[in-house]
């Protein structure tokens, strides 16, 4: 008996029993918006390297178990901004927000891809009008990597959109302290002070 529970366990994880979830989005044109890795999450998907695929494993570690939530965030996330209609904007924003957090929880701190996350659930937030826990998400991306500008940059927009140039200010200057060859925060610095 215990010998079929476990390989009903194993034969459930290999061959799900939802169809739709084999396919990372349902739409290979989806894969045009996405970054090239999102392509090996799912070893299912069709024409998969297996060379590369294990490149990408290799270079992430051990929480490439999770990347394919990175991936369906990235697409939920884009697919909400292609939208008009306010609730399914909404409902698109929450589960991308869903598929992050998943990374939060279940990826280590020190994951290479936990600062854009962070970003990526900030950026939502913010099209959700959630200022307040945007920023703390914002503030957890330099957290974890102060080097990394495009938090920095993030949160500069969120305080200008709360019109809070100063902030805003503070925020670039302190992020080019860290990176002072930034463009894109020596570009958001030049919006602000023109």
């Amino acid at each position: 008996m215990k010998f079929f529970v476990n390989t009903l366990a194993i034969m459930i994880f290999i061959f799900p029993l939802n169809v739709s979830s084999r396919s990372l989005t349902g739409n290979n044109a989806d894969y045009l918006h996405l970054p090239e890795l999102c392509r090996y999450t799912q070893w299912r998907e069709p024409n998969v390297n297996v060379s590369i695929l294990n490149k990408w494993k290799r270079k992430l570690g051990p929480d490439w178990i999770h990347v394919h939530h990175f991936c369906r965030g990235l697409n939920l996330k884009f697919h909400s901004q292609n939208t008009m209609e306010r609730k399914q904007f909404a409902r698109l924003s929450k589960d991308a927000i869903g598929e992050f957090s998943y990374i939060r929880i279940h990826a280590s701190q020190n994951f290479s891809l936990m600062p854009i996350t962070n970003v990526k659930i900030g950026e939502l937030l913010v099209g959700l009008k959630r200022f307040r826990e945007a920023e703390e998400s914002f503030h957890e991306a330099i957290r974890l990597n102060p080097k990394f500008t495009p938090s920095y940059s993030e949160l500069s927009k969120l305080y200008i959109k709360q019109k809070q140039k100063d902030k805003a200010k503070k925020t670039l200057l302190e992020g080019l302290k860290i990176s002072p060859n930034s463009k894109l925060l020596k570009l958001n610095l030049n919006r602000i002070n023109k």
